[in-house]
């Protein structure tokens, strides 16, 4: 029994009938196509809205009725047969002798050779795998010979684009029997909030004035980074156009900006900080349009008055003045050491740049002030840059951010003026290994020998081991480390070796009279006297205070008062100012005898 092969042309066969039974549809299809696209035309066009209901009604039955009638040839349409699809392979290809309709032809018994009959089968199959499939042809030009079709297809696309474009809420107008809902406004509010800083309030964009104003001018200056509050509601289709001042298309992109649309409300907040127009759209609707021209925020301004003044005490004076267009918020200070020193530029020994640069805080007393005049102070005795060359700078900060600094202030560092001599003399030691830590063995020394007849800390045995239990330290620091320790530690024993119980009014009062004598002797400058001066004013103040006490001291215990001259505070002030005179006068001896 011969072996039975698949039909090689099956596949194109089952191809073929696809490719013939689309021909068929394809031809049936336009009408019904047609009428649809004339349909949604209409629809969305809106047209349907604008005439009588009836009229609607009879529109879209005609249609309705057209678009059925339209589809009985295409119900009509079959499968096409095998037969025929065989005939379209055999004429498309040129296949001779029927070789695609008779390919699955079979063998009858006993009719005929056997070898005659495979002959016929392999020639057939030959001319089956060279079969192509044709594929479907459009009739539509026969049945539409003046392109009817392509104005319909072109009046679909222009209502869509051009229309509203929406089909099922043009239907539900077209066919309600009830009258339309009124259309609700779209409600538009907008605000600008100027920063906090300026004390400027916020105010309203969508306010009668503001619209009356934007009539005359339609620029808006602003604070810079002022911030931009919308809230549209109803809009359909709600849309924020940021764009170039004088530009319809040229976009442009704020630092920080936030666009929302949810729930039906479309918002944005943005913040403001370069000039450009802004538009708010419903669609292609303009529904607001500004122009913003953000007032830039001026660096703040400050300078020093006068030069640095340091007293006697230790403290420190500066006088500066500060402007801002809306405040400034705080002034810093920095100091640094001068290059330049009394002798020549720099130090010998970098033991003075152990030491950190000393704190200068600054607290305004009007804070966020628009014009401000005041003088700071600090008490910078205690630091052991005491009486070298440094420099000042001063900085200005307003709320934005902005900054300006003086140019660096030279002046003295100002040092404490001991009375005491013992005091004056550990203050010279110590500021002798602060400039070189190296030095620290030779103070130490002086120091000690300091200590061998300390009159002034007589009965102050307490005070006495702790200045000997430092300079123990001092004389055997092996690291600059312990000689900046012995600094910070030594400036509180210097301070109760001057203030404490055994500089009495009397003693003090006698080592002021000395300095001054010198420094009338020495041709001191003015400013060196008065402060000498208004010393002995307190010590002498101090010290008719003391016996006074002292007196009453006595007539409590029953013993008599001491007789004889007396001063009263106006005549000890009297007698200070006649001096003063005198010195100004050069009268330097007649002053030392008062």
């Amino acid at each position: 029994m011969a072996e039975t092969r698949p039909n090689p042309a099956s596949g194109k066969l089952r191809l073929q009938r696809l490719a013939l039974w689309v021909e068929q549809v394809w031809g049936v299809i336009q009408r019904p196509l047609i009428v649809v696209l004339s349909t949604l035309t209409v629809v969305w066009s809106g047209w349907l809205m604008l005439i009588p209901k009836i009229g609607a009604l009879c529109i879209l039955g005609i249609t309705a009725v057209a678009f059925v009638l339209s589809l009985i040839p295409l119900l009509k349409s079959v499968w096409p047969s095998r037969y025929l699809v065989a005939r379209t392979l055999e004429q498309n290809n040129q296949v001779s002798h029927r070789a695609v309709s008779s390919s699955d032809d079979v063998k009858l018994p006993d009719s005929g050779s056997e070898e005659l009959w495979q002959a016929h089968v392999e020639s057939n199959r030959a001319k089956l795998t060279q079969l192509s499939v044709a594929g479907p042809h459009s009739s539509w030009r026969s049945f539409d010979p003046l392109a009817l079709r392509l104005p319909v297809v072109m009046a679909a696309c222009a209502a869509f684009i051009l229309g509203t474009g929406e089909l099922r809420p043009n239907l539900i107008a077209a066919f309600s029997v009830t009258a339309p809902s009124a259309v609700k406004s779209a409600t538009l509010d907008a605000w600008i909030k100027p920063p906090a800083y300026t004390g400027k309030p916020p105010f309203l964009l969508s306010s009668a004035a503001t619209l009356e104003r934007l009539k005359a001018n339609p620029e808006l200056s602003i604070p810079e980074n002022s911030v931009l509050s919308l809230r549209l509601q109803g809009a359909t289709k709600p849309e924020i156009q940021v764009l170039s001042p004088g530009s319809d298309n040229q976009a442009v992109k704020l630092a920080e900006m936030k666009v929302e649309d949810k729930d039906g409300q479309f918002t944005v907040e943005a913040k403001l900080d370069r000039p450009i127009t802004m538009k708010v759209l419903d669609a292609t609707q303009v529904l607001a349009s500004w122009q913003f021209v953000p007032i830039t925020d001026l660096a703040p301004k400050i300078e020093i008055v006068d030069e640095p003044k340091g007293d006697s005490f230790g403290k420190l004076s500066v006088k500066w003045h500060t402007a801002d267009d809306y405040g400034v918020k705080s002034v810093s200070a920095v100091i640094t050491l001068a290059d330049e020193q009394d002798k020549d530029t720099g130090f010998e020994s970098t033991g003075v740049f152990l030491y950190p640069a000393p704190e200068f805080k600054i607290a305004m007393a009007k804070p966020n002030a628009k014009d401000d005049t005041e003088t700071s102070t600090a008490d910078l005795a205690s630091h052991p840059w005491a009486g070298l060359w440094a420099e000042i700078t001063l900085t200005a900060t307003d709320a934005a951010g902005h900054t300006t600094s003086t140019q660096p202030k030279r002046f003295r560092m100002p040092e404490r003026d001991f009375i005491m001599p013992l005091a004056r003399a550990f203050a010279e030691q110590r500021k002798r290994f602060v400039m070189s830590p190296d030095d620290a063995p030779d103070a130490s020394t002086m120091i000690s020998a300091l200590l061998l007849y300390p009159f002034e800390l007589s009965g102050r045995f307490g005070l006495q081991s702790n200045i000997a239990a430092l300079n123990s330290r001092l004389a055997q620091a092996s690291h600059p480390d312990d000689v900046v320790a012995a600094t910070k530690d030594f400036w509180p024993l210097i301070l109760a070796v001057e203030d404490g119980s055994s500089g009495d009014p009397k003693t003090r009062l006698k080592q002021l009279a000395n300095q001054l004598r010198q420094a009338m002797r020495e041709g001191a400058p003015k400013e060196r006297i008065d402060e000498l001066m208004k010393k002995l004013g307190e010590e002498m103040n101090k010290l008719a205070q003391q016996m006074q006490k002292e007196g009453k001291q006595q007539q409590a215990d029953g013993a008599q008062p001491q007789t004889g001259p007396s001063v009263t505070p106006q005549q000890l002030q009297d007698m200070l100012d006649q001096i003063g005179k005198l010195g100004e006068q050069g009268n330097t001896d007649r002053a030392e005898q008062m």
